[in-house]
């Protein structure tokens, strides 16, 4: 009887952890969304520059952005973009210039 109840009693506690880590996942994505909107709405707002060959990566609040741009300016654009986003500390900036 006491092994029954404890089952019963774990199960609703998986469940609720379950629905915590799908919740994290969520808000994670949200977030990884923002950035890159934020990105691409800073370049649209700047210069009217494309970010269709940037990547942007996010671990936590630390940002990576990869790709190409075609000057120094439209890289420190972008790089300045990402950190507008909520949570990020860090942004590292791998994008190229283009040749």
């Amino acid at each position: 009887m006491r092994g029954n109840r404890e089952a019963k009693k774990q199960a609703p506690e998986a469940a609720t952890q379950a629905a915590i880590s799908e919740l994290a996942a969520q808000a994670e994505k949200t977030q990884e969304a923002e950035i890159k909107y934020n990105i691409y709405k800073a370049l649209e707002l700047a210069a009217q520059m494309e970010a269709e060959n940037i990547t942007v990566e996010r671990q936590g609040g630390r940002v990576t952005l990869r790709g190409t741009a075609k000057t120094w300016a439209e890289r420190e654009a972008m790089e300045r973009a990402a950190w507008v986003a909520d949570g990020v500390f860090e942004v590292i900036n791998e994008i190229k210039l283009a040749a």
